[in-house]
């Protein structure tokens, strides 16, 4: 079934009033190696960093160290015991920078595939669209 395309003249822009800072882990073997990374950098070149990242996205968000900070808490418990209590606040902070992410509800749910109209939409009744993803077990 060949499908026809038509573009719009229309510019999708990001809002950076609707991302929300939302906490990222991709598992602890990884999660660890990137702590390790951290913990072995130079206190300079940390400090560096958190700073950047801070000065980044504080305009975004309210108060963007307790959010590291949090997130650094998330993760705390994957840091070698003899180095949790010895890591300076530049690099807690710059460890919870790494496990946070942005999330986009609106991009979410524009691309979001179940929204797409199924091309064949035979047996739907009036008023009505088949949704080109379906759910397991149903086709």
């Amino acid at each position: 079934m060949k499908l026809s395309v038509h573009r719009l003249n229309i510019r999708l822009v990001p809002d950076f009033t609707k991302v929300i800072p939302r906490f990222f882990n991709t598992g602890n073997d990884r999660s660890k190696k990137l702590i390790d990374k951290v913990i072995q950098m130079p206190e300079k070149e940390a400090e560096k960093l958190v700073t950047q990242v801070i000065d980044e996205f504080s305009l975004r968000y309210h108060n963007i160290r307790a959010i590291f900070t949090r997130h650094f808490g998330l993760v705390n418990n994957l840091v070698p015991v003899n180095n949790g209590s010895s890591l300076s606040e530049n690099k807690k902070l710059l460890i919870g920078s790494y496990f946070t992410m942005e999330y986009s509800i609106e991009a979410a749910a524009l691309f979001n595939p179940s929204v797409v109209e199924d091309p064949d939409q035979s047996g739907a009744g009036p008023g009505e669209k088949k949704s080109d993803r379906q759910l397991p077990g149903h086709r």
